[in-house]
């Protein structure tokens, strides 16, 4: 299967899944993407679109991110299936399984970070309430 198919494919599937939120996101498909991506104020969230787990969970993320009162939070969605572990490792701090892992940043460092449906409920609030940093 071409490299192309499977990234119009996955940018298929997060626009079926995800356009519903009105939340406008990157799809990052690359080792270099993912590593460009500035952590001033943003939300990296990891999908693995095999996963109904990470479809869910995303669905809950993106709501809460579309319940911002501003509209200020820069919002990735990775393909985990395009990254390689060593990376993931590195800007997650976990590895990814398939729950639609996601990290917060604000002023480069991580403020909260959702690996497993257990601790979803503490990051969708902290999404909710954190406010970008005045430079």
């Amino acid at each position: 299967m071409s490299t192309d198919f499977y990234q119009h494919s996955t940018r298929e599937h997060a626009e079926k899944y995800f356009a519903e939120h009105g939340v406008d996101f990157t799809l990052v498909m690359s080792d270099d993407e993912l590593r460009s991506i500035a952590h001033d104020f943003a939300l990296v969230i990891f999908h693995a679109p095999w996963s109904s787990y990470s479809i869910g969970n995303i669905h809950r993320i993106l709501t809460r991110v579309a319940a911002r009162p501003a509209n200020d939070l820069e919002t990735y969605l990775v393909d985990s299936d395009s990254i390689s572990d060593e990376v993931k490792q590195h800007v997650l701090g976990a590895m990814c399984h398939g729950y639609g892992e996601a990290v917060l940043f604000s002023s480069g460092k991580e403020i909260a970070h959702h690996w497993k449906s257990f601790d979803l409920e503490p990051f969708l609030a902290t999404v909710h309430e954190v406010r970008k940093p005045v430079h």
